[in-house]
């Protein structure tokens, strides 16, 4: 039991706790409601990183003092370290004071943070062609292009501004882009400049179609010839010899002189499908053909599913890659699975 002054003292930190925790929430409260007035002279509000940010905007723009904005950004880092705002403004309050080295860094720093978010993607871009980083400025110029169709007239022209004509910023525009960089050459009337661009566009496509047609025909060339690169046996492969011994002996027929036996389902009658024409199915290596049906909606190897119990998976995985036919549907390496 806790004695009369264990239990006052007790009592007056719940109690300063609830007042702590009513004067955050109501704090909390006037910032996200966008208290503009609370946040911009109320002391109570130097504890959240949005009204610091928003006194450093008004000391820069309302009073042209870059000094205390720069504190302002600097006190809202503090704060609130990922505030990427107070990161890129406090860059160009480097930049506005001439610091051109400090706000390279400052941007360094921020940058790899946000590499594929378009919210502060125009003020980075900006302030990477003010602070002539040149390998940042063509990943945002070319991320606007693709994912920030508002922007992409002004960033345009500022990329055309950064190198100097329109011809010297065709090198720098990604291939998925052309279409996109295409329109605004029209759109400014580089005519010179969108000739070429459709040139390289036309010669491009021309390339993919060539290579579409290649690839289609390797692919019909090498499945026509897989069935005659198989072994004859089984034991002749690589892995097969070893993997013969976990053939099963429960609930599958064995192969016959032939070869035209067929694997079987445990609930499924042997001599029936045993009975059945089998002179068009295909088979390979001397294995019997498997059929081809799904195991109630699944895509498993009853072979598989059925000696789940009775084989590890490294023998079952072994026997399948070793001996299955490559046309099978469950063959880890067959396409038409």
């Amino acid at each position: 039991m806790l004695d009369r002054f264990s239990r006052v003292l007790f009592t007056a930190v719940l109690l300063f706790m609830a007042v702590y925790l009513a004067w955050y929430g109501y704090c909390r409260k006037q910032v996200a409601a966008g208290n503009l007035e609370f946040q911009a002279e109320s002391s109570f509000a130097e504890f959240f990183p949005q009204p610091l940010q928003l006194r450093g905007n008004l000391a820069y723009y309302g009073e042209m003092d870059p000094v205390m904005a720069a504190e302002y950004f600097r006190e809202a880092i503090a704060v609130q370290p990922i505030t990427i705002d107070a990161w890129l403004s406090l860059a160009q309050m480097e930049l506005a004071m001439g610091r051109m080295d400090e706000a390279r860094r400052l941007l360094g720093i921020v940058s790899p943070l946000i590499p594929h978010v378009s919210t502060w993607k125009w003020k980075q871009f900006a302030l990477a062609g003010e602070t002539r980083d040149e390998e940042l400025f063509i990943h945002c110029y070319n991320f606007i292009l693709s994912r920030l169709p508002a922007r992409v007239g002004e960033a345009s022209f500022l990329a055309a501004t950064y190198w100097g004509g329109w011809d010297r910023v065709l090198p720098h525009v990604a291939p998925e882009n052309h279409t996109v960089f295409l329109e605004q050459l029209m759109r400014y009337g580089q005519l010179d400049v969108a000739l070429d661009l459709w040139r390289i566009i036309q010669e491009r496509e021309a390339q993919s179609r060539l290579y579409v047609e290649q690839g289609a025909a390797g692919s019909v060339a090498q499945a026509s010839s897989a069935g005659t690169n198989r072994p004859a046996n089984p034991s002749s492969s690589g892995n097969a010899g070893s993997a013969a011994r976990f053939l099963p002996t429960a609930g599958f027929p064995r192969p016959s002189g032939s070869g035209r036996a067929l694997w079987t389902r445990k609930t499924r009658s042997t001599t029936a499908d045993s009975n059945r024409n089998l002179s068009t199915w295909p088979s390979a290596g001397g294995l019997p053909g498997v059929r081809r049906y799904r195991f109630r909606g699944r895509r498993k190897c009853p072979w598989r599913v059925i000696t789940l119990s009775s084989f590890d998976s490294t023998a079952r995985r072994t026997w399948c890659s070793a001996t299955c036919p490559r046309w099978c549907p469950w063959n880890p390496g067959s396409r038409t699975y």
